[in-house]
């Protein structure tokens, strides 16, 4: 079994929630802290007039370049990803092109910190949040869940792709589940993944996309697995389409792990 020769995978357009974190950083807890928006449970967060603006806009770029044969739309069961697959507006002739809501591609688990003030994460949970800052890829927030057990999960819905046995697929999902799908096809460790955090392609912004792809660019090879990689952005005044990148999965021998493993202290 095989994954579809494309794979496009789309993060939610701005949503209510992310203009309340993004003022809690800069300082300002009123958003998050609104007597009716703070009884919400996060996975009804709706999209701001921008994330439907931005949703509006990689909807023209895909219907333009990228729709023609679709056969597989999945979004997320979460308000602001079902809210964005739906302002796409993506052409809709035929039954196969119906969209999935997929309980796998849910976000995150944020447990006990999800809608927490940043005062109260620094007050409450702090001994817990010095491992986030040591190794994001396996810290677990607060009965919530690591990457590495999003990942457990999200490897249920890449079978489903492989069982399926679509050629063009796209998903709508977020921001930390596109970086976790990205661990599974790529198969990145600890290592490659805070290389590719701490590099140009470590962010997917708002209704950014990813275009995962098993033919060759400009040629005749097609592989069983994913080959090329490339980001755009149809958010901004111009669309920003980047170049298709080869996939590279670390192999190692004996030597090379000794010489991974030094990245981590020796004590004792």
């Amino acid at each position: 079994m095989t994954m579809p020769r494309d794979l496009f995978l789309l993060r939610h357009g701005e949503s209510e929630g992310n203009l309340a974190l993004r003022a809690m950083r800069n300082g300002d807890d009123s958003l998050l802290t609104h007597p009716e928006f703070s009884r919400q449970h996060s996975s009804r967060w709706r999209l701001t007039a921008r994330g439907r603006e931005q949703a509006g806009k990689a909807g023209a770029w895909l219907n333009e370049n990228a729709t023609s044969d679709f056969d597989r739309l999945y979004t997320s069961e979460y308000a602001r990803a079902v809210e964005t697959a739906g302002e796409l507006q993506l052409e809709q002739t035929a039954e196969k092109r119906c969209w999935r809501i997929s309980p796998y591609l849910r976000e995150r688990n944020w447990g006990d910190i999800d809608r927490a003030t940043e005062a109260e994460r620094a007050s409450v949970y702090q001994r817990n949040l010095l491992d986030q800052d040591i190794t994001p890829y396996y810290w677990r927030p607060p009965n919530g869940e690591s990457l590495v057990e999003v990942s457990a999960r999200l490897h249920l819905w890449i079978n489903t792709l492989q069982r399926d046995q679509a050629e063009r697929v796209i998903a709508v999902a977020h921001g930390e589940v596109i970086d976790t799908i990205r661990i599974e096809l790529e198969r990145m460790n600890e290592h490659d993944f805070m290389a590719m955090q701490n590099g140009r392609s470590g962010h997917v912004g708002n209704c950014s996309l990813i275009h995962y792809t098993r033919s060759e660019p400009g040629g005749q090879t097609e592989l069983e697995r994913y080959g090329w990689r490339r980001q755009i952005d149809p958010t901004g005044a111009r669309v920003e389409v980047g170049e298709f990148e080869e996939i590279e999965r670390q192999q190692y021998n004996s030597d090379q792990l000794l010489r991974l493993v030094q990245k981590s202290p020796n004590f004792f």
